[in-house]
């Protein structure tokens, strides 16, 4: 099998996938949260507005703060989804304005998204109840991003004027016993700094839903877990595949679907040969690309016969990831050279060494013309026409074409380069399928004010 590729050699491995929120479950705390202000315990975390979040923790111990009996309410029981504790906010409120019920919880991102990059985004939430008697839902609550840190003064009910890149709304959110996911994919400016959590929606807009003996004023709360936004980028740029290896591509990602260029659909795959490997991911609606290069180093060609122009310098580069040591001693992927010859190199990879050899050949590029050998001048609107072309440049004078017949009769002349068509006719009536010879030749005006005489031949036939 011959295996072509054209890449920027890269030895680059599969990354682990990183979370660009830090502390994305409210574990890290900087001592038990047991007071209102326990958004100040959050490593990393913080409130966008004058409403004050909660952290709860399995180490609190004051009522409403140890987790799981941790809420506003005497009856709040949640399990943390992952870790020891979990956050809570308001996300709405009908009663008096300086309450504080517009919460928001607001992260710095661990680093900068990559501009037009698609991202994944999610994260979990929990209704905390007033059990058994008054149930109060809601739907709205997302999460939007922000260049710039938020702090504002909000009365309630008043909201941020954020657009979230996910959102829960329409649904209203009725399972408090486990946890509700919400998630979805975003296109990034490259600009997004902030993430913050909370109800985008004026309480117009935020679905209220009651049940049992829940009267007026009305609060809906919220236990929020595991805030995630990652890029989709499972898989190695390249990944040299040795036989003797089980050379798996994982690309298990969150809750999604697969799909690979193979036709299968299961999170990995063992590639068994080499070549270009895709694979798309649905997940809550949007779809997800990676493609790597997989190569076993036995099936790619190294032995390499190349043409290049003379007078200029040529790169070599070698068609292997690894460690490299060229015939001249040099020990980068690529060299430059400037002269006819073989050229060699090994490349120390992760399956062994290999033996690249190149054979590099220099013609000269000042002027070349491309004279098809097959024409069929027979009205079917292909090929009816002989045309050359050429790279030469504007200098060249004294131009000849002629094709001649298997008699020594010029049947055809052109003097200008650019305008050789001929059509198959000698004095206006066809001639006979058949071989013909052409001839052409020029003079060049080097830059140097030499004039350089070149003359072409070949053979070309005819096709009725």
């Amino acid at each position: 099998m011959f295996f072509t590729i054209t890449l920027t050699i890269s030895t680059s491995c599969s990354l682990t996938a990183q979370n660009l929120i830090p502390n994305p479950g409210f574990d890290e705390i900087i001592s038990c949260p047991n007071d209102p202000n326990s958004i100040e315990s959050s490593v990393h975390w913080q409130s966008a507005s004058d409403g004050k979040p909660q952290i709860l923790n399995t180490c609190g111990t004051a009522f409403g703060y140890s987790v799981p009996n941790a809420g506003s309410n005497q009856h709040s029981y949640q399990q943390p989804r992952s870790g020891n504790g979990y956050a809570h906010i308001y996300t709405y409120g009908t009663i008096a304005p300086d309450e504080g019920l517009s919460q928001y919880l607001q992260v710095k991102l661990s680093d900068t998204l990559e501009k037009h990059e698609t991202y994944y985004a999610e994260f979990y939430v929990s209704p905390d109840v007033q059990a058994p008697h008054a149930l109060e839902y809601s739907d709205a609550i997302g999460l939007a991003l922000s260049d710039t840190l938020i702090d504002r003064n909000l009365d309630n009910p008043e909201t941020l004027d954020h657009t979230p890149i996910i959102e829960n709304f329409g649904d209203v959110i009725l399972d408090s016993v486990g946890w509700t996911r919400i998630g979805g994919c975003f296109k990034a400016t490259g600009t997004e700094a902030y993430a913050t959590v909370g109800n985008f929606r004026s309480l117009a807009e935020t679905t209220l839903f009651l049940e049992g003996s829940a009267t007026f004023p009305h609060v809906v709360q919220f236990y929020i877990e595991d805030v995630l936004i990652e890029k989709f980028d499972p898989l190695p740029d390249t990944m040299i595949a040795c036989r003797a290896d089980q050379n798996i591509l994982d690309a298990t990602f969150h809750h999604g679907t697969y799909i690979w260029s193979t036709g299968e659909t299961s999170s990995s795959i063992l590639p068994l040969a080499s070549g270009m490997y895709t694979v798309e991911v649905m997940i809550e609606g949007c779809s997800l690309r990676d493609t790597t290069v997989v190569i076993f180093p036995d099936e790619i060609t190294l032995d390499i016969d190349r043409e290049e122009c003379m007078d200029e310098p040529v790169t070599l580069t070698a068609t292997l990831p690894g460690s490299y040591l060229w015939s001249d001693g040099t020990t980068g992927p690529s060299i430059m050279v400037k002269e006819e010859g073989v050229y060699n190199v090994e490349i120390t990879t992760s399956c062994g060494l290999f033996s690249q050899n190149t054979s590099l050949s220099l013609v000269d590029c000042a002027c070349n013309f491309f004279v098809p050998n097959v024409f069929s001048p027979n009205g079917d609107g292909l090929n009816d026409l002989l045309a050359v072309s050429s790279s030469c440049r504007p200098e060249i004078t004294n131009f000849q074409f002629a094709i001649i017949d298997r008699w020594g009769n010029m049947v055809y002349q052109a003097i200008d380069p650019q305008r050789i068509s001929w059509d198959g006719t000698f004095k206006n009536e066809m001639l006979d399928s058949g071989v013909f010879t052409y001839v052409l030749s020029y003079e060049l005006n080097s830059p140097g004010g030499n004039i350089d005489y070149a003359q072409k031949s070949g053979d070309l036939t005819l096709i009725r």
